[in-house]
């Protein structure tokens, strides 16, 4: 089996477009106020873990290590989904058909 492919279609997928020597500012101020959000985020959590640390002592770094290695599993099994069946939707989706219409509706709304 042989394909013929169109000349003019191939010239266009590899045509290349000049590239422009000025610079575009591309943020939006929405943009700058999640960059800034999740800084002062970032921030809280960093001021509340020293807090955490002075108050619990290095059985907080346990607790820490534990709740990280979860989020982790949990993380890689939600990629070994996506990569066996990829949806077009959320991880919902994967909820209501694995296990439960009820499921779903809970991790919906987390």
């Amino acid at each position: 089996m042989s394909f013929k492919l169109d000349e003019r279609l191939c010239y266009e997928l590899v045509k290349e477009e000049p590239h422009e020597a000025t610079m575009n500012r591309g943020l939006k101020n929405r943009h700058l106020q999640l960059i800034s959000l999740g800084g002062i985020i970032g921030s809280g959590y960093f001021l509340g873990t020293g807090y955490v640390l002075e108050q619990a002592g290095p059985a907080a770094i346990l607790a820490y290590l534990l709740g990280g290695a979860i989020v982790l599993s949990v993380m890689l099994c939600l990629a070994e989904l996506a990569v066996a069946k990829p949806v077009s939707g959320s991880f919902v989706t994967y909820a209501r058909e694995y296990i439960g219409p009820t499921w779903a509706c809970g991790v919906g709304s987390t």
